[in-house]
């Protein structure tokens, strides 16, 4: 599966359970994540990645930082990735379903 393909599907998953998503891209800022996800006052940063690829060491420091300043970012390769944690699954089942969020700086 492409990187745009699950983007589709993440999209589309959103609209139909409420989510208001947003693709991020900021130019002259490389690390910032690729989606923002908003609800009911929630606010969610998720990087997506497909096969075996990783954040990069800039989106890593994005991560850490947007957790640093108490908000809520991941990243995901999967659209049941995205949706058990827009759905507020619990951390058990988060860290069960997830790749590992936690990298070298984190």
């Amino acid at each position: 599966m492409r990187e745009a393909d699950l983007e589709v599907k993440v999209r589309n998953w959103c609209k139909k359970n409420g989510w208001k998503r947003k693709k991020m891209s900021s130019p002259g800022s490389k690390g910032t994540l690729d989606d923002y996800f908003l609800k009911d006052g929630r606010h969610v940063w998720i990087e997506l990645k497909v096969r075996k690829n990783t954040p990069s060491k800039l989106q890593w420091l994005e991560i850490r930082d947007i957790r640093l300043h108490g908000g809520e970012s991941y990243w995901c390769n999967s659209l049941e990735q995205v949706a058990a944690i827009l759905n507020n699954e619990g951390d058990d089942v988060l860290e069960e379903l997830l790749p590992p969020q936690e990298e070298w700086m984190l």
